[in-house]
């Protein structure tokens, strides 16, 4: 009778085992298919997406990579940024200076949007030489999460002697704001660009008295 009673409890205690075994296993799962989840709508990915640009979380504003669409390497030059943001309209300008004095200030493209969560999207810009013809023409353009691409004006840089290794798209912020000058990408004749703590820095008459041509691209969200 006691021998049996041993086995009963015995076979109890693999059951015990057993169900404690396939609990936990599930309870990870489960933790898992939560964190992978929450990771997903975190950046906007898979179901989560919808109309934002997938890998890009809420509020950020980040670098396109080359090998990623919509990014063409068709160009000399290039770069682009990716965001997905909450505002009316943006706009794209490309200012020229000589020291601290502004000879040029053009809007290469607007574009608004009749609901603000749906400020979401590409810009991807890049300089075409044509060295028969001595041109150095300037492109961009934007492309929505809904497929429509809208085409900026061109800028003719010929005639100014800048230094188009001197890139400096990586100095916009991370986080998306409006009213604030997004630098895409600054040129100029001395071939460096110092680092300053704020993006509106390199827009002050300090920084530019320092170098006898400088050109910046860039975005304001509104």
């Amino acid at each position: 009778m006691k021998s049996e009673d041993e086995e009963l409890e015995k076979q109890v205690d693999k059951s015990n085992e057993k169900r404690k075994f396939w609990t936990l296993l599930v309870l990870l799962f489960g933790i898992a298919l939560v964190m992978i989840g929450a990771h997903m709508w975190h950046f906007n990915q898979g179901v989560f997406r919808g109309d934002k640009v997938a890998g890009v979380p809420d509020g950020q504003v980040l670098p396109v990579i080359k090998t990623e669409e919509p990014f063409e390497t068709l160009f000399d030059l290039s770069g682009g940024i990716k965001f997905n943001g909450n505002c009316e309209k943006l706009s794209v300008y490309l200012d020229y200076y000589e020291k601290d004095q502004r000879k040029k200030h053009q809007e290469l493209l607007v574009t608004s949007f009749s609901d603000k969560s749906e400020c979401n999207g590409w810009l991807v810009w890049g300089v075409v030489s044509n060295k028969k013809k001595v041109e150095e023409t300037l492109k961009i353009n934007f492309f929505d999460t809904k497929g429509i691409t809208r085409y900026g004006e061109d800028f003719d840089f010929s005639g100014l002697k800048l230094d188009w290794s001197v890139n400096a798209r990586n100095f916009f912020e991370e986080d998306f704001q409006v009213e604030y000058p997004y630098i895409l990408s600054l040129w100029n004749s001395e071939g460096t660009v110092s680092e300053l703590p704020n993006t509106k820095d390199y827009f002050g008459s300090d920084y530019l008295k320092k170098t006898k041509q400088t050109a910046y691209l860039y975005v304001i969200f509104e």
